[in-house]
């Protein structure tokens, strides 16, 4: 589930209620500015809104992630970095458009 607050945690509203598949958890949420906030979790979900929360969209990784379970986001000048199990990492520097897998030692996923 995902929440949000404006007034520091005095109320909370719930989001993404139509967009979060049933099912799927999430692991970590990251807030770039007030607007743009990414939401990673199980079997390669990937959310993004760049309103603030009002409407979330699933974004798309299939062709480098299928079934990962994602469990960090981070992000540097324009590139978004997500990193799941086994090792896997990868990222995108046009918002979410495209993926690329990082090649990493084969003792990373260790």
């Amino acid at each position: 589930m995902l929440y949000f607050s404006d007034d520091s945690g005095e109320t909370w509203t719930r989001q993404a209620i139509d967009t979060l598949p049933e099912g799927k958890s999430l692991e970590d949420v990251l807030s770039v500015d007030q607007n743009i906030v990414w939401a990673c979790g199980s079997d390669g979900l990937l959310l993004k809104t760049t309103n603030g929360g009002s409407d979330w969209e699933i974004v798309g990784v299939s062709e480098v992630a299928t079934d990962s379970f994602f469990s960090f986001l981070s992000t540097f000048e324009d590139r978004i970095w997500v990193s799941g199990d086994e090792g896997l990492v990868i990222f995108s520097d046009d918002d979410g458009g495209s993926w690329t897998v990082c090649d990493l030692p084969e003792m990373a996923s260790e």
